[in-house]
């Protein structure tokens, strides 16, 4: 098999279910695009700063625990299949992680880590990835237990906003859709306020329908014909867009969101949609910014 581009997938391990489940789907994601792999491990040794004078202890006892993580992921994966790299890191791993995303295509990671509170949905490295990474983040988590799957379980599902920000993360639904031979379905999520939607008439809130039903449709074409094989759904739904996107988004394939941002630590670069959805999706979430390529 050739490998069709040099910008790895890198994923982050640490042991945990999570980095388990995240790097599945990274293995899968690279036989489909038939990209290398980057597997990363980092050693954050800053929790010992302060109380050890000596950190080579702590040093060697998490060196071990890097092997022993490693060694079992590149146990179970087929070299002849894939192009594999591995290394452990010292440092932060979001930072680690964030440096590594400037020449990767995309950056897997799982939901919550082994340094992550018990009960927690999302943990703080993963938030900090698809917070600032340079290129598209997939943040994995295992199914939500007891959840109900929503309307577009075993699909892939992207919000569509009505401007700019969710054309990149458009593209690379329909790109996951096609390469995974997976229906697509696009929700648009809009929104009158409530005075103004409490005195409409019959008349105005029909308007308003086919208003957002064309603001959606113009936002999708020309994207049917570029992947005619993709099943695509059109939705619209008044509703709070994160309220609407976490209830669809139940045991669906992948959620797809965009963001603004140019990556890098410059800033806040999740909207309040695409953070809500990273913290509450039933589903893996692709984090993508006006600008990322894959």
């Amino acid at each position: 098999m050739s490998f069709t581009t040099r910008s790895p997938i890198v994923v982050g391990l640490d042991g945990s279910p999570s980095s388990d489940a995240a790097l599945a789907w990274a293995v899968d994601a690279a036989r489909r695009l038939r990209a290398p792999m980057r597997l990363i491990h980092a050693i954050d040794l800053t929790r010992y700063a302060g109380r050890w004078q000596d950190l080579t202890p702590a040093l060697d006892t998490q060196r071990d625990r890097a092997r022993s993580v490693l060694a079992p992921a590149l146990a179970g994966l087929k070299y002849g299949e894939l192009a594999i790299e591995s290394y452990v890191e010292l440092g932060r791993p979001a930072a680690i992680l964030i440096e590594q995303s400037a020449n990767a295509q995309l950056v897997v990671i799982g939901s919550r880590g082994h340094g992550d509170l018990v009960g927690l949905l999302l943990g703080s490295t993963s938030l900090q990835v698809a917070m600032h990474a340079d290129c598209p983040v997939i943040v994995v988590r295992e199914p939500l237990p007891g959840q109900e799957p929503g309307r577009s379980a075993g699909r892939v599902l992207v919000g569509v906003d009505g401007t700019e920000v969710s054309e990149a993360a458009i593209r690379f639904a329909f790109e996951e859709a096609d390469t995974r031979r997976l229906g697509l379905t696009a929700l648009h999520a809009w929104q009158l306020p409530d005075a103004e939607f409490e005195v409409a008439l019959p008349a105005e809130w029909a308007a308003a329908q086919e208003r957002e039903r064309a603001v959606l449709a113009e936002r999708l074409a020309g994207w049917g014909e570029k992947y005619p094989d993709v099943d695509v759904i059109h939705k619209t739904r008044r509703a709070d867009p994160a309220s609407a996107l976490v209830t669809e988004a139940a045991g669906a394939a992948l959620t797809v969101v965009g963001s603004r941002g140019a990556g890098g630590f410059r800033g806040l670069l999740l909207g309040s949609v695409s953070h809500a959805v990273l913290h509450h999706a039933g589903s893996p979430v692709a984090i993508v910014r006006t600008g990322d390529a894959t």
